[in-house]
């Protein structure tokens, strides 16, 4: 099997903190998405898609964590298990790292913004269910509830506001580890791609990112 890395992949050092994901979470969620995201992608853009994981593996420094890959003609969305165990991400934010992964293959290639906004625009509707258990919404700040006021569903707003919350929070934590970014730099990309994934949820256009 080929991998296609993402070029923000999602790194993590092992936390001490209890996770958020147990295994079989982890495992329900990837089941839940095939059968969610297969046949609308199938409907939608015309190819068989595969959801997959691998709960055992820890990180190391090559270690894609989340990734989209082609086999056999088929679409392929990884989310491998210390992502899953890092105590920033949920469900919810499980399901929307599937959702970037999967716009990696709508937008192409390195798409990293444009992934974004397709994960809460186009992609969320369709995996994120309102009977599905909800996360705490810890990652959930005033702004959200401010900015989803003007919602359709302020409630599924704030919802995917709280699993973007999450994603950035993991991804603020892995540029400062590999020292990409300045604070300065984190700070405005994390805001920028905030308003990014706000836009999507609120069916405004994509902004803009410098990274």
């Amino acid at each position: 099997m080929r991998f296609t890395l993402c070029l923000s992949v999602f790194f993590l050092l092992s936390h001490a903190a209890e996770a958020a994901i147990t295994r079989p979470q982890y495992d329900s969620i990837i089941v839940e998405t095939q059968n969610r995201l297969g046949p609308w992608v199938l409907e939608s853009f015309g190819k068989e898609l595969l959801v997959t994981g691998d709960w055992p593996k820890d990180y190391s420094p090559t270690s894609a964590g989340g990734s989209f890959y082609h086999k056999d003609g088929k679409w392929g969305i990884h989310i491998v298990g210390w992502v899953a165990r890092s105590p920033e991400i949920y469900r919810d934010g499980m399901r929307l790292i599937y959702c970037h992964e999967l716009g990696h293959h709508v937008e192409g290639g390195g798409a990293e913004v444009e992934s974004d906004y397709f994960a809460t625009s186009s992609c969320a509707p369709v995996v994120f269910h309102p009977e599905d258990p909800l996360d705490e919404l810890s990652s959930l700040t005033d702004a959200d509830k401010e900015d989803c006021r003007s919602a359709q569903d302020p409630q599924y707003c704030e919802r995917v506001m709280n699993a973007v919350n999450q994603t950035n929070e993991f991804r603020a934590g892995l540029w400062r580890l590999q020292g990409i970014f300045t604070e300065s730099e984190i700070a405005e990309t994390v805001a920028c791609r905030r308003k990014v994934s706000l836009h999507g949820v609120l069916g405004l256009p994509i902004i803009p990112c410098k990274h």
